[in-house]
């Protein structure tokens, strides 16, 4: 496995040059571990690729959006164009061809790269704040804002290690993006706290659907030693501005909180 330049320019010339072309004609999202070198683009996009985030952008309003047709265009470049690398008969030549060939596209390819891992959170794969209130902010909002915050948490990175804290919030990610429906939104707000978005929906039945995922939560740890339970706030947006909604979940998750935790708590209005 390739994990330096340097690495791969120095043996075997054919051999090189025919893998760099491959690499730089694969897709944007197909990342190689060749170019994967750190453990945070590892996490990201060999569990979830371009594809996927694209589509999440597009179907939230983000098509016309400078930094999203940047991801665009280059995805269309690496798909469409092929980078030829030719071996050289001179050392120093050889060296310069493939390293200025290699270095320009990974130059553009991080750029533009970092403009995704920037808007997502790379444990739970879920959008993250930054995210989140920009799609708050393309939209009419019209339907019901919940905040879920994990239990506890601090108690299960105390006394079984950060690594534990991050396979909670990672099983918690994969529950709740399995638990929302197309054109719901759900984001890692910061810390142990998730922020969810689920537009044309009555309090009532809001209430019901988180009733039923603070269930699941409760039965399905991820760490047999410790329970993992989620407490949930939820307040109706309706003609509020989405910072007088927010104010009022952080209120109705306050009440959950103050009344024993692993519950729902609805803010009825504003």
């Amino acid at each position: 496995m390739i994990y330096r330049i340097g690495q791969l320019l120095y043996e075997d010339l054919q051999k090189q040059a025919d893998l760099i072309q491959q690499v730089m004609t694969s897709h944007v999202g197909c990342l190689s571990e060749s170019i994967a070198s750190t453990r945070r683009l590892k996490a990201c996009f060999l569990n979830r690729d371009y594809e996927c985030w694209a589509d999440d952008l597009r179907q939230h309003g983000f098509s016309d959006d400078q930094e999203f047709m940047r991801l665009e265009s280059l995805r269309d470049l690496l798909a469409n164009e092929t980078f030829v690398v030719h071996p050289c008969t001179v050392p120093h030549e050889r060296f310069l061809t493939l390293h200025q060939e290699f270095y320009d596209i990974l130059q553009r390819f991080h750029s533009n790269i970092h403009l995704v891992l920037n808007l997502s959170d790379y444990l739970t794969q879920l959008p993250n704040r930054k995210l989140f209130e920009m799609m708050m902010d393309k939209r009419r909002l019209n339907g019901v804002l919940a905040m879920a915050d994990i239990d506890r948490f601090k108690r299960i990175n105390d006394g079984f290690g950060h690594p534990a804290g991050d396979d909670v919030l990672s099983f918690l990610g994969q529950t709740f993006r399995k638990a929302v429906r197309k054109g719901d939104v759900v984001a890692r707000y910061g810390g142990e706290e998730f922020l969810f978005y689920l537009p044309d929906i009555t309090l009532d039945d809001a209430e019901i659907v988180f009733e039923k995922l603070r269930q699941e939560v409760a039965v399905s740890s991820p760490l047999t030693a410790f329970p993992i339970t989620c407490s949930f706030g939820l307040a109706e947006v309706q003609n509020n501005s989405f910072e007088q909604t927010i104010a009022g979940v952080d209120k109705a998750l306050y009440v959950a909180k103050k009344g024993g935790r692993n519950r729902v708590a609805v803010l009825s209005s504003l």
